[in-house]
């Protein structure tokens, strides 16, 4: 039994890396791919906002690559590409920081890029407050040392109570445009 799965593995891992030795840019070995789904590989293209053109890569490692794997890829990637151009998925692409790559058709794109303009200005403003948050402890750990030696800064005091406002300010702005991502999610 555990032979069986290893050789699974090992097959399964072999032809995960032949087809990425193109984008690896190791010399690949063609090799057989007519067992491949390439439905679902399109699909998973899709829904990862990746362009269609990726079937390109994989067909170069395939010796028996034919229009018929080229027709089922792209139908799973228009499936998964309908699922990735939508509002909340580009909220969530934009607040994690992840690009878009113009992928999405005319018809979708306008509401993607809604919810990714959106989520891109709370990932800004997030990483606006983490900045924020290095420099206050930077100067907290400053003032510590002052108050070991006796003497405290004002101006350190001053900074710090500058940097928390401005997160309080970035905290309450990011909440505000929450809500209106969540209120306009609900119409």
């Amino acid at each position: 039994m555990r032979m069986s799965v290893f050789k699974s593995f090992l097959f399964c891992s072999l032809i995960l890396s032949t087809l990425s030795c193109q984008s690896l840019n190791v010399g690949a070995v063609k090799t057989s791919c007519s067992q491949l789904d390439w439905f679902e590989i399109g699909r998973e293209d899709g829904v990862q906002g990746k362009p269609a053109v990726n079937w390109e890569e994989r067909q170069q490692v395939c010796v028996d690559f034919n229009d018929t794997n080229l027709e089922r890829y792209q139908t799973g990637w228009n499936g998964g590409i309908d699922a990735y151009c939508n509002r909340d998925h580009g909220f969530g692409v934009g607040r994690s920081g992840l690009g878009y790559a113009r992928v999405c058709p005319p018809l979708s794109e306008t509401e993607f890029l809604k919810g990714y303009e959106l989520g891109q200005r709370i990932y800004t403003i997030e990483k606006d407050n983490l900045q924020i948050s290095e420099e206050r402890d930077q100067l907290n750990k400053a003032l510590n040392k002052e108050k070991k030696a006796d003497k405290i800064s004002g101006e350190a005091l001053s900074r710090i109570n500058q940097l928390e406002t401005r997160m309080e300010l970035n905290r309450a702005l990011i909440s505000e445009l929450q809500s209106e991502f969540n209120k306009s999610s609900r119409q």
